[in-house]
């Protein structure tokens, strides 16, 4: 709907400037999150031609080129994605903008973790920790970003009993804003079931992935590339389990998705899913 919508808005001719670049951000964040990431990448594009010399919206083409980054990282292309971040950090640094500034660290920490550069990600959250403090506009999101990502980093040092309650946290948060069935609850309930998994709790690890997989099929869709994340990450958690019958038959659902689904090939859909190598 979102795509549609700014679709609609683009094409009316109504839409200039600043208000024009957005739109097409709005489109490349929902083409995105259905897996189109060809027709992302060209909306993203266009946004960051339209805003990069609008001296008087800084602010927006710092976030066009974290978006656009957030798509290279889910492409699994970091050397593209980390340049792209800095340069939306220096901007937010520049005109003072704290949640922004926060926002564009923890997308650098989530970077640095897709690199196994873990001392590196803990740098770029203390920083992301101290603009928050300075911080007057912060969204539960942005709360609930910033703990998933310390779970995140719990799980790459081998905690993940120290992740459990970051992620169960960052859950919470999130069902308080969006309700139960919004997805990026679905995504936190596999975040939060790889790192059961990880201590060995299958059984709980297994229950929260059997929560997470409805969420994210109902919001995004069986073919969309985290919810075909989330089934690879079951499948390996079954096989943990000794429940190879039901691994397989998870498996051939994901093949056969990806050959229905051509474009949502994604290396990352979000660096999180490192949690799940």
């Amino acid at each position: 709907m979102a795509a549609e919508f700014a679709k609609l808005a683009i094409n009316s001719g109504k839409l200039t400037g600043a208000d024009l670049g957005t739109g097409y951000m709005i489109l490349g964040l929902s083409s995105q999150g259905r897996g189109n990431f060809i027709d992302a990448q060209i909306a993203y594009e266009h946004s960051l031609r339209i805003l990069e010399h609008d001296r008087q919206h800084v602010g927006y083409y710092a976030s066009a080129l974290d978006t656009y980054a957030g798509l290279y990282l889910d492409w699994g292309q970091l050397d593209v994605a980390v340049p792209l971040c800095q340069k939306a950090l220096r901007l937010r640094q520049e005109i003072g903008e704290h949640t922004g500034a926060a926002l564009s660290l923890m997308q650098l920490a989530q970077l640095a973790l897709a690199r196994h550069r873990v001392r590196e990600a803990h740098k770029y959250l203390q920083q992301a920790s101290h603009q928050m403090q300075s911080a007057t506009d912060l969204t539960d999101e942005d709360k609930a970003l910033f703990l998933e990502t310390q779970g995140s980093v719990a799980v790459a040092e081998h905690k993940p009993s120290a992740a459990i309650p970051l992620y169960q946290q960052a859950l919470e948060v999130l069902k308080r804003a969006r309700g139960d069935e919004h997805w990026l609850v679905g995504w936190e309930y596999a975040l939060l079931g790889n790192a059961h998994a990880e201590s060995g709790d299958l059984s709980a690890a297994l229950a929260n992935m059997r929560i997470c997989l409805p969420i994210l099929d109902h919001a995004l869709g069986s073919g969309s590339p985290k919810y075909l994340v989330a089934e690879v990450a079951y499948a390996r958690m079954l096989d943990r389990a000794g429940l190879h019958g039901e691994a397989a038959q998870v498996r051939r659902t994901v093949e056969r998705a990806r050959k229905d689904h051509p474009g949502n090939q994604c290396a990352g859909c979000t660096v999180s899913v490192a949690a799940f190598q």
